[in-house]
């Protein structure tokens, strides 16, 4: 797979293993996913990029509005390839850092439309 151009390579049975690990560690968390899907609750996680002429470049994170859009961010990846996981609320973005995202969809749909509208 990764000489046809993939950059990375999951086993199924890896993955698997890992999640029956998880769900023995903490059933409560993995049972709330199961119910998530199954009721069709539409959440994602996403990973976009800042582009450098994005309004948000510049703010902190508590200053951005995300948290009232429905969006969480679990970790930002710097330019610099440095990863904070959680972002603290006084981290600025920059352009180009990318930011991992949790919400629903209409949440990322908007943090997309957030991340499009050019700075004035």
């Amino acid at each position: 797979m990764t000489q046809a151009g993939a950059t990375r390579v999951m086993n199924p049975l890896s993955s698997g293993a890992i999640r029956m690990a998880r769900f023995m560690r903490s059933p409560s968390i993995e049972n709330f996913v199961e119910v998530a899907e199954s009721e069709g609750m539409d959440w994602e996680i996403a990973d976009v990029q800042v582009p450098e002429t994005s309004a948000l470049v510049g703010l902190r994170l508590s200053e951005t509005g995300l948290r009232d859009s429905g969006i969480m961010l679990l970790g930002v990846r710097k330019v610099s390839g440095q990863k904070i996981f959680p972002p603290p609320g006084n981290l600025v973005i920059e352009g180009g850092d990318n930011l991992f995202a949790f919400g629903n969809s209409d949440g990322v749909a908007k943090l997309t439309a957030m991340l499009e509208t050019p700075a004035k």
